[in-house]
This record gives structure tokens, C-alpha cells and sequence, in this order.
């Protein structure tokens, strides 16, 4: 039996007396083909699947692995070979070399399909023989972050994971989903996480400072909060919300990241027909509207632009008191569409209102039109939000292929 280099040595010598060695009692033939699926399944960060671990002799005819995150790692080990050290490969740095197409003894990867999934895939021409051991996994090493919808322009990747190539989880963008203009807050954001028949979020025009201050970083394509990693989690003003209709607290394995709303039937002078009005930069003609003059800005030193909150007449009449503070990152819904502006830097008083006029980091780079909001409404309003990525940034498995001829088992 060949033997494992993790096993200790067996020792024999003349005046010893005879031990019977009890693993060779577990060697067996077994010849069979044997194909295993396993899916669907969420991987927390952190988390370990082990698809194969066993010590036999066979062949390894197909291996395919379909997550919604590019950055889900796999790592396969025949005998004393591992397709990467330390934890494997991802499909973001396959992506990214252009190794897109079958590829003898080695992984390929597919980007992103119509299922909104990302594929590794192990199809060599003649199966690929091991003696005495096979182990293959797929880890979730993805680390928590504060910065998706937020800013960050410089973003070096972490244990052990490839760098993106842009931060493109950041604020500074929107998402639109067509025929979802009526739905619920929470349908758009598993519309987010599951993007089928859409675009996914995606900050463009940004740049990850790392790539050119670093020379040794392994960099990946796409970002590793897409999908569950980094589902938005929305909670709507004060301001727009009325008593008795606010939405719950929304809790993840029994804790409660983000507060119940706190409706405080919204009261707003002047011309009040039919609520709050949203205006980006310098479409409030007032002082203080600004737009991001060079989006992104840099890691030091981020563009931004001004958020005014006011009434029908777009002026400085309405009193308007938003719920929001230094260090919330912001969301403004209009129908199908969600913007995502940044992370807020200041909260000021415009004219009479009482803290109405925010300051946004990035900002926008393209400035969307005025934004009617409607109290109690979950299609034309505003409001924070967070992301399962500074929680627990998960990866959902699709679907797991094994397809191998074993023919000796080692393990009885």
C-alpha cells in the first residue's frame, strides 16, 4: 500500500516481535464509479465544507463547484499536490488570468452565468490518478466590513484572498431592477443579492488604490461582496415613516443588527404636496448644494456632494428633521431604481430646516432626477442601510459535482 507521508513509520527489525500492522487490515479493493452532488448550502465566514477527505487510491474524472461569490475558495489535494498553497483558488484570480477555458490538471473558471453564478471547474482530458489520498473543499474566508455602500478606495485583500481589482461594492452608484418598482424593500434586496434578469450593484469609475502601491498582491476580478455576502439591509427615516407603520427589526441568527424604524408622523411646513423632496446637490438652489466636482476623489481626500431635504416647493420653507447621523451610509428609492450615495460626513441645518442638508462621500457620479418621497411609502423614499457583509459575509453554494473511479480503499 503506498503510504500517506503524514502516517508515522513502521519499524521493523531482526529480535522485535512480530506486530501486526492494523491499517493494512483496512485495505480493500473497491472498484466503483462513484458521482456525488451536494447543494444548495450557505457558507458563513469562517466556514470549512468538506466535500472529500478520504484516503483511497482512484482516478478524478470531474470536479464542478457553482457559488454566487467569486471569491469562494477551492482547494483539492491529490497525494502531495495542492492546486494552491495555502487555501486554494478562486474563481475571481482564474477570472482575472484569463484561465476561462478547460485547462489540463487544473481549474478553469466560468464567469458569471445567467443564474448569476460563478463556476470552478476541473476537467481534465484523461482522469488524474492518486495512490492514497483525495481531499477537496470549498472555504468561505471572506472577512466583515462597514465599508459596502460606503468608502474605501483602497482595499488590499485579506486572509489570504485576491485584491479587486476596483471596490466595487462601494457607494457612488445605483441599482435598478426593471418590473420592480412596486415591490417591498426586502424583495429588492434579494433582488440585490440574486440578481437574475439584472444587473448587479456595481460603483463604477472607482479605482483600488492597492493595486498600485503593492507589487506582490494576487488580484481578482469582480469583488467579493456580491451575493449574500452583501445584502443590503434597509431601514427607512423617521422623517417619512408614520407612526404605526414601521417596519420590524431585522435580526440574523437571532441578533438584531438593524433597529425597528420609529415612525413620528412627519410634519413638514410650507408647501407640503404630498411629502418630503429629495434633491441632489445642486439641484437645491439654496446655499451649500454641491456635486461631486472629481468622483471618486482619492483614498485621502473623497469627492462628496450635498443631499437636501425639503418640501414640494424645492426652497428653504420646509422644516425637515432627518433621523441620520455622522457615519450612515444612505439609500434614496424611486421606484425600480436605488441610489446609493455614500457614507454621510455632516449633518447641517439649510435655511429652516433642522438638520435637512447631508454631506456624502463619494457622492454620485451621475446625478439622478429630484426624488418625490411619499410618507409610509417603501417605493419613493429614503432612509440607512447596512449590509450582511459587516456581519457574517456569506457565500451560498449552488451546486457541487464530484464525479471519481475508486478502486482501493485505505479506510476500510
Amino acid at each position: 500500500m503506498p503510504r500517506d507521508p503524514t502516517e508515522p513509520s513502521i519499524v521493523a527489525a531482526h529480535g522485535l516481535r512480530d506486530e501486526t500492522d492494523s491499517r493494512r487490515q483496512l485495505v480493500r479493493k473497491d472498484e466503483r464509479f462513484i458521482t456525488e452532488t451536494f447543494g444548495p448550502m450557505v457558507l458563513a465566514s469562517g466556514e470549512v465544507f468538506d466535500i472529500i477527505n478520504t484516503k483511497e487510491k482512484g482516478e478524478l474524472v470531474y470536479v464542478k463547484i457553482v457559488t454566487d461569490n467569486p471569491y469562494a475558495s477551492v482547494l483539492l489535494e491529490l497525494d502531495d499536490y495542492r492546486n494552491q498553497e495555502p487555501n486554494g483558488e478562486t474563481p475571481a484570480e482564474l477570472i482575472y488570468d484569463g484561465r476561462t477555458t478547460r485547462s489540463e490538471n487544473s481549474f478553469f473558471a466560468v464567469d458569471k452565468g445567467p443564474d448569476g453564478g460563478y463556476s470552478l471547474i476541473y476537467n481534465p482530458q484523461r482522469p488524474e490518478a492518486y495512490r492514497y489520498k483525495i481531499r477537496l473543499q470549498v472555504l468561505n474566508l471572506i472577512p466583515r466590513t462597514s465599508d459596502v455602500f460606503g468608502f474605501n478606495l483602497n482595499a488590499a485583500g485579506r486572509r489570504g484572498l485576491p485584491t479587486p481589482v476596483t471596490p466595487g461594492y462601494i457607494g457612488g452608484s445605483s441599482f435598478t431592477y426593471p418590473g420592480l418598482a412596486s415591490a417591498s424593500l426586502d424583495t429588492i434586496a434579494k433582488a440585490m443579492a440574486k440578481p437574475v434578469g439584472a444587473l448587479p450593484y456595481l460603483a463604477e469609475d472607482v479605482y483600488n488604490q492597492a493595486i498600485f502601491d503593492q507589487d506582490n498582491l494576487t488580484i481578482g476580478a469582480h469583488h467579493p461582496y456580491q451575493g449574500l455576502a452583501g445584502r443590503p439591509i434597509f431601514r427607512r427615516d423617521d422623517s417619512v415613516v408614520a407612526s404605526g407603520s414601521e417596519r420590524g427589526a431585522t435580526t440574523i441568527d437571532g441578533e438584531v443588527i438593524m433597529a425597528a424604524e420609529n415612525g413620528a408622523a412627519p410634519a413638514v411646513s410650507g408647501n407640503y404636496d404630498p411629502g418630503i423632496k429629495v434633491l441632489f446637490g445642486t439641484q437645491y438652489t439654496g446655499s451649500g448644494g454641491a456635486d461631486p466636482s472629481n468622483f471618486p476623489g482619492t483614498p485621502g481626500s473623497p469627492s462628496s456632494m450635498t443631499i437636501t431635504l425639503t418640501d414640494n416647493s424645492e426652497g428653504d420653507s420646509a422644516s425637515v428633521t432627518a433621523g441620520v447621523s455622522v457615519g450612515d451610509r444612505i439609500f434614496v428609492r424611486s421606484g425600480d431604481t436605488i441610489h446609493f450615495p455614500g457614507v454621510v460626513t455632516a449633518v447641517a441645518n439649510e435655511a429652516n430646516g433642522t438638520g435637512n442638508q447631508l454631506t456624502v462621500q463619494p457622492g454620485l457620479s451621475e446625478i439622478p432626477a429630484k426624488v418625490q418621497m411619499t410618507t409610509d411609502s417603501e417605493n419613493f423614499t429614503f432612509g440607512t442601510v447596512k449590509s450582511e457583509a459587516e456581519f457574517t459575509p456569506k457565500i451560498f453554494i449552488k451546486q457541487i459535482i464530484v464525479k471519481r473511479k475508486k478502486l482501493i480503499s485505505y479506510e476500510g
